[in-house]
């Protein structure tokens, strides 16, 4: 927890700079200097992990500054200051998920963030990577839950529905910006350059065979996005819990991938499910419907970056 709560203190320290009216802050060099926090990496890497951790902005450029979302200030301030706060004040209970290596984290977001606003100052929570024995971590008590891959026959108690479609995030401007579904036949070994997390490049086999190897951008999840309003190129992820899309970017379910199932795995004495357990779960299922809502379009209204050259 130590990493994420440096990160947050970052994040806050800067949505609240951004905050103040009539600042002339309009990058990030001069918002670091602001914040004495070189050099600017200081803050663009935690930026960059939380942006990717809600799966979306915390900033944008309005005329010639840097303002905070309505992301940043409507949920991550509130979210971050309880964590922060419950930090200061040790929690006499901890809520402790257990997690598949294959699934990314950004999935669980809305889940948690619901849980800091309502137990933040009761209940810490803590995310473990099991590499091996979910199960095991449930049931033996080291974990309150766990969160698999769903495979029939497997240790999960249930299957989670629905399942998390892979999408594909177009930017504004790129010459497939008017697809609404991706098949692999539509990319170009010359023209497309694609950026993927490592443990999805089993699924992109099709896609990747399609794309010149120097093409083919291996990123952490936290910094795609990022890389990708740079206009770097096409990225790909699992639709993440309440997903929001930024309004340069544009969401598209890609063809032939199968979505992705996930189990829940509980322990067997169904007593032992504490109060914060059962929300985070109840939070969970709803934020897997909330992907079926569809793609945010680009508002015209704001202004949008140069088409992509061909």
């Amino acid at each position: 927890m130590t990493k994420v709560r440096d990160d947050f203190e970052i994040g806050v320290k800067v949505v609240e700079r951004i905050s103040v009216p009539n600042h002339n802050l309009h990058s990030w060099p001069l918002i670091a200097k602001s914040l004495r926090l070189l050099p600017e990496e200081r803050v663009t890497r935690p930026i960059a992990r939380i942006e990717a951790f809600l799966c979306g902005a915390l900033t944008e450029l309005r005329g010639n500054r840097k303002v905070p979302t309505s992301l940043a200030t409507d949920v991550f301030l509130p979210a971050a200051k309880q964590l922060l706060y419950h930090g200061q004040n040790d929690p006499s209970e901890t809520l402790k998920v257990a997690i598949s290596p294959g699934i990314d984290p950004s999935i669980l977001s809305q889940a948690t963030i619901q849980h800091f606003q309502k137990w933040g100052e009761l209940v810490g929570f803590k995310l473990i990577v099991c590499q091996i024995g979910i199960l095991e971590t449930v049931q033996s008590g080291q974990a309150d839950l766990g969160i698999a891959v769903f495979s029939e026959g497997e240790d999960a108690d249930e299957k989670l529905e629905p399942a998390i479609p892979l999408i594909a995030w177009i930017p504004h401007g790129h010459r497939l910006w008017d697809c609404e579904t991706l098949y692999a036949d539509q990319l170009s070994e010359k023209k497309d350059r694609v950026l993927f997390s490592s443990h999805l490049q089993p699924l992109l086999g099709d896609i990747l065979g399609r794309i010149s190897e120097i093409n083919r951008v291996v990123v952490d999840c936290e910094m795609t996005r990022h890389l990708l309003l740079e206009k770097a190129g096409i990225g790909f992820g699992y639709a993440a819990s309440g997903c929001y899309t930024p309004l340069k970017l544009k969401r598209v379910p890609v063809a032939g991938i199968e979505p992705l199932s996930l189990g829940l795995v509980l322990p067997k004495k169904r007593d032992r499910l504490t109060e914060p357990a059962t929300d985070f779960i109840e939070s969970l299922r709803s934020s897997l419907e909330d992907n079926l809502l569809p793609s945010i379009p680009a508002n015209e209204e704001l202004p949008l970056p140069e088409p992509l050259s061909a």
